[in-house]
């Protein structure tokens, strides 16, 4: 794993270090965890991988970074979020409660897998693991507009931080925990140098390999399990009846599907030579030991 910093309000690829990792291991800062548990159960419909939260320095609310699966929708598409979006929701840091909740994804470009945020006195600033990438929220923008909006439900919404957010790629794949040092935020990436990682395991987190970044497998099977939505993909003419995302650890099935065929119907992309065989190997080594092995991909 490893750990970057970035200079917050400057030029991101002009600052980037190698660094030690934080003493706390990566989680947010003490200071800006939320005292209050936020209502999470007043969450938009689909609200689900619940990650990352902090207070803004001023005490006043929380932030929980989170993914939406609008799973009673057919997959027939992922654009404008039709499956997923990425959000941080917003809560009343002294009574907990449920404020707003507002997308982090553009129109024409997801945001993948939110999963944490860190707050200053200038910015906002998230973690998209699936992504790849940070997003810099002007915070003095963000508090104007949002203030503005309310009783507005803003869930929808992909306008919303139109003009005062930035977004920058990180250097290597999956950045997860974030804490704010010194005027700089330390970045752990996740698979930068995990022991044992295949690319397999890196496709399957990836969703740079779904079209517009909106999603990637592990939104709907996080670590190798599932996320217990029900998703109805199509079939011939018409569509099979809502199933819940297949729980790959736990499987005593062998995967006996055709990774092309469900990359193109999961990720609308078509994968590139090889990666499928490279998938398949590595959804076959999360399956239970029970469960027989494939002979590998076919067309």
């Amino acid at each position: 794993m490893r750990t970057v910093i970035l200079a917050l309000a400057v030029a991101v690829a002009a600052c980037i270090e190698a660094v030690d990792p934080p003493a706390n291991g990566g989680q947010s800062q003490v200071a800006n965890a939320p005292t209050v548990v936020p209502a999470t159960g007043d969450l938009p419909l689909g609200s689900k991988l619940l990650r990352g939260s902090c207070t803004t320095p001023d005490g006043r609310y929380t932030y929980l970074v989170h993914t939406i699966g609008r799973y009673w929708l057919p997959v027939t598409q992922v654009e404008r979020g039709w499956c997923h979006n990425a959000a941080m929701s917003v809560f009343d840091a002294k009574s907990g409660k449920y404020v707003n909740t507002v997308l982090l994804d553009d129109p024409d470009l997801g945001a993948a897998e939110p999963w944490d945020v860190v707050c200053t006195d200038s910015e906002i600033v998230v973690a998209h693991s699936g992504a790849s990438e940070l997003s810099f929220i002007d915070r003095k923008s963000f508090d104007e507009k949002f203030e503005s909006s309310k009783g507005r439900d803003l869930s929808t919404d992909m306008t919303f931080l139109s003009g005062i957010r930035r977004r920058v790629d990180t250097p290597k794949q999956g950045p997860r925990k974030l804490v704010v040092k010194d005027g700089k935020v330390v970045v752990t990436e996740y698979f930068a140098d995990k022991p044992g990682v295949t690319k397999g395991e890196l496709l399957f987190n990836d969703a740079r390999a779904c079209f517009q970044r909106w999603q990637s497998c592990a939104t709907c099977h996080p670590d190798g399990g599932t996320d217990n939505q029900e998703w109805s993909f199509p079939k011939g003419d018409g569509f099979r009846e809502p199933e819940a995302s297949c729980d790959l650890k736990n499987s005593k099935k062998p995967y006996n599907r055709k990774m092309v065929h469900d990359v193109q119907v999961a990720l609308f992309v078509d994968p590139e030579s090889g990666n499928a065989e490279e998938m398949t190997k590595y959804v076959e080594s999360l399956m239970s030991p029970n469960a027989a092995k494939t002979t590998g991909d076919k067309r």
